[in-house]
């Protein structure tokens, strides 16, 4: 388990620095779900190939990154049915789909059209390997 999560902590940490290389790449993850579903951001549900009005989003964290640090993962239609209902603060086993894009949006300042380009990265649901890990706190420990 440890050799797994240092695995995935280069991983993330990697696509951090350059999320274009690593775009459209799978992985595994473990860790826990916690707080509220929430409305996915407009863009990123985009962006990320999502249906806007159906797509939510939800903080996973992961004992690979340092403690209460989490990601969001993204989901829609059956995933976002899962993600929806999954019990708070359970671990799971999940994959996810890396995705990174650019947002480019012009805006007017001082009379002049501004172009803004802004970076977005995040993790779409694609599939729940193994639900309920009952034993998963006892084995990152």
């Amino acid at each position: 388990m440890k050799e797994n999560m240092e695995q995935t902590k280069k991983l993330l940490d990697a696509f951090r620095l350059r999320p274009g290389k690593h775009n459209g790449k799978e992985i595994v993850l473990q860790g826990m779900i916690e707080g509220s579903p929430m409305p996915a951001l407009s863009n990123a549900a985009r962006l990320f190939g999502l249906k806007q009005g159906d797509a939510i989003r939800r903080r996973m964290e992961l004992p690979a990154l340092a403690k209460n640090e989490g990601i969001y993962i993204y989901a829609d239609g059956k995933m976002a049915d899962w993600l929806e209902k999954v019990e708070n603060q359970s671990y799971h086993e999940v994959r996810v789909k890396l995705c990174f894009d650019i947002l480019k949006d012009c805006t007017w300042v001082n009379d002049e059209e501004l172009l803004i380009e802004t970076d977005i990265h995040g993790f779409k649901l694609i599939e729940v390997i193994k639900e309920n890990l009952e034993d998963y706190v006892l084995n990152t420990e």
